[in-house]
Parts: C-alpha cells; sequence; structure tokens
C-alpha cells in the first residue's frame, strides 16, 4: 500500500499541472504555460513542431544523428531542450576533427 501511496503523491503535482493548462486553454485561450506537461507518464516530453505546413505536431525529445559516408553514425546527442537549429551546425561540424584527424568534404 506504501508503494501506491508514493504513487499518487508523485502524480498529484503533474495533474494539478494539466488540470490547471486546461483551465487557462479553455477560459482564457491561452495555450501558452511554463513548464507545459504534454504527457503525465513522461513528463520530460516536449511538443516538436516542424514548422511546415500540413506537418502533424509530434511529441518526444530532439536527438541529432551525425553520419559520414556510407550512413556510419560519427555522433549522436539528445537534447534535454530542442536547440535552435542555428545552434547545431557549428559544434556538429567540431566533432568530426577529433574522431578523423580532418574535416570531411562533402
Amino acid at each position: 500500500m506504501h508503494r501506491r501511496y508514493a504513487y499518487i503523491e508523485a502524480m498529484l503535482p503533474l495533474v494539478q499541472q494539466v488540470m490547471h493548462q486546461t483551465r487557462q486553454r479553455i477560459n482564457h485561450g491561452s495555450t501558452q504555460s511554463s513548464g507545459k506537461i504534454v504527457s503525465l507518464f513522461e513528463p520530460h516530453t516536449e511538443i516538436i513542431r516542424k514548422g511546415k505546413a500540413g506537418r502533424p505536431t509530434e511529441f518526444g525529445k530532439m536527438i541529432k544523428v551525425q553520419e559520414a559516408e556510407r550512413q556510419i553514425i560519427t555522433h549522436y546527442e539528445v537534447y534535454d531542450r530542442r536547440p535552435a537549429d542555428s545552434d547545431l551546425l557549428v559544434p556538429a561540424v567540431k566533432e568530426h576533427p577529433p574522431q578523423f584527424g580532418q574535416f570531411l568534404a562533402p
């Protein structure tokens, strides 16, 4: 029984946050909420919008995968928060020299 109580105690603040978000959306039309929870069972899940018309909204975590020739994965990274695309290029390029001793030509 103690285990169930601990589970309920852990879930209660998440449920309260979702209820607050729902009230804000219904009563005030506000879809922005700091610390928005989109999944009770995976509260770290983020909303991922591709910014393209007709593309559905996705949920999860952003993962960067770098590949070399023949689809060999040279580096990967899982982000806690989705970074801006403009912040990804330079660090991605800097990953190659330590692994290959040189920059790779396209």
